[in-house]
């Protein structure tokens, strides 16, 4: 047989080379592509938070007033963990909505995929939006005065809250479970039934111990 026509095609010793080849490559760029979506989302949901604030703003200018978050006289809270009477995280940001569109629809909180449907709604996207709390869940609640004990929450974040249970006034934050979706606040047990009990303090994201790090993304009025 002509020489030339052995050395047409591939050894297998050849093949098994270009095949880790590409195997090491792929085992670089598969993370390296996993952690640019998850910095593509946490930009994009900064970037949600940032047209909310624009939307609660305006709202304040025309109301003097920023939204509700709760409805008062009700044993739990009812926006950002469901209870007895809770409703649906959606309807905390309807009043931006309609009937005057300061922005056009609530944001979808892309990290939260796994809260779902619960009475009275039908429709699992209405808990799957960014959480915001108001002025009312601070101030009055049961006509109580939820600020010291809800400041511990803002723990970490001591440009709007301390530790001798001051809260700054008018006070709005919205809040994102983070790419460990996870909702850090509801890490204490009974802040996932009601508020009578220890507040879990919220987490601030921090990307510098790993992309998927702890920690809720954190908008506050500014």
């Amino acid at each position: 047989m002509d020489p030339l026509t052995r050395r047409r095609g591939f050894t297998l010793i050849e093949l098994l080379i270009v095949v880790a080849i590409i195997a090491i490559l792929a085992a670089i760029a598969v993370p390296n592509f996993l952690e640019a979506q998850v910095r593509a989302k946490v930009s994009r949901t900064r970037a949600d938070m940032r047209s909310m604030a624009t939307a609660l703003e305006a709202y304040h200018i025309d109301h003097n007033e920023y939204p509700g978050c709760v409805n008062v006289n009700l044993s739990t809270t009812t926006n950002l963990t469901p209870g007895r009477t809770a409703t649906p995280r959606i309807n905390a940001l309807v009043q931006v909505t309609t009937p005057i569109a300061y922005v056009t629809s609530a944001f979808k909180d892309v990290f939260n995929t796994m809260d779902g449907a619960f009475s009275p709604t039908t429709s699992p996207e209405d808990q799957r939006v960014l959480v915001y709390w108001g002025t009312d869940f601070l101030i009055e609640y049961e006509g109580t005065d939820l600020r010291p004990r809800t400041s511990v929450i803002f723990r970490e974040f001591t440009d709007v809250a301390d530790d001798s249970g001051r809260v700054r006034e008018s006070l709005w934050t919205l809040m994102s479970y983070g790419p460990d979706q996870d909702l850090d606040i509801d890490d204490v047990p009974t802040a996932t039934t009601d508020y009578s009990g220890t507040l879990a303090v919220i987490q601030p994201y921090d990307p510098t111990n790993g992309t998927i790090s702890d920690g809720d993304i954190v908008r506050f009025r500014e």
